[in-house]
């Protein structure tokens, strides 16, 4: 895609549960203009199929800029106790920044993606 931007981050799972999952993010130079932040997530199963019918759960998540942070998601208002198997987590990831933050020759491409996460639960 033309309308790509690299934003540095490198997302690993630490720890998976049916009740939630633990994530590590590395962040590290990249292009985007202010703070990153992990705003929404959703979960999919091994048929490729999305188990909140449609909707992103509210998170709230933010990323240090230029080294490793960790997040804990617990889904468990939202989707119970998962069965064993596996799964793929969906990150939606925003770049939060003022306009003022933008030079005036930079091309901003993209506010926020998405990312993924594949996981197994024993």
């Amino acid at each position: 895609r033309l309308d790509t931007e690299n934003w540095g981050l490198t997302f690993e799972l630490i720890e998976a549960s049916n009740c939630g999952i633990t994530v590590s993010c590395t962040q590290s130079g990249g292009q985007q203009i202010g703070q990153l932040e992990v705003t929404g997530y959703t979960i999919y199963d091994s048929d490729g199929d999305q188990l909140n019918d449609g909707e992103v759960t509210a998170y709230d998540a933010e990323i240090l800029m230029d080294g490793t942070s960790q997040f804990t998601i617990n889904w468990t208002d939202v989707y119970g106790s998962l069965p064993s198997g596996n799964y793929r987590l969906y990150l939606w990831v925003n770049d939060n920044f003022d306009e003022s933050q933008r030079h005036p020759l930079m091309d901003n491409f993209r506010d926020w993606y998405v990312f993924d996460l594949a996981f197994t639960i024993p």
